[in-house]
């Protein structure tokens, strides 16, 4: 996957309640995915995050959304796959 398919929004927070962590991340990404290729962004995100920030993996949390064809819309139109 290219880079001119993916967006980081980078956003800090001053409140969070329940467990602490220094970073969370949320994934969206489309159906097609397959599993171990998921596994595998979800994991090298979590690195790099924890690498760039310089704060350890226990730190750092990482969810996934899967979005089905024609869930998304991109620039006024629908985007199918």
């Amino acid at each position: 996957m290219s880079s001119e398919h993916m967006t980081i929004n980078v956003m800090t927070s001053t409140e969070q309640w329940g467990h602490q962590y220094a970073i969370t991340a949320t994934l969206l990404l489309p159906s097609l995915w397959s599993s171990p290729d998921i596994i595998s962004l979800q994991l090298g995100l979590a690195n790099a995050l924890s690498l760039h920030f310089d704060v350890p993996l226990e730190g750092v949390f990482v969810s996934t959304s899967i979005v089905k064809s024609g869930m998304v819309v991109d620039s006024g139109k629908i985007v199918k796959w």
